[in-house]
């Protein structure tokens, strides 16, 4: 019973990691999307890189 307890518990910490791992990617690429729609516009090209 104990072991069944223990398994559960890692199940649900390491679905939730690979949650949060998959939410940060997706973060990313939505920042590096916008990143690069910013750069590709000349106006925004110096905001971008001071924000950088």
């Amino acid at each position: 019973m104990v072991k069944i307890a223990y398994f559960s518990i890692a199940a649900v910490l390491s679905f939730r990691l690979v949650l949060s791992i998959k939410l940060r990617q997706s973060f990313a690429k939505i920042n590096y999307f916008i990143i690069n729609t910013l750069d590709n516009l000349d106006v925004f090209k110096h905001y971008t890189y001071y924000v950088r």
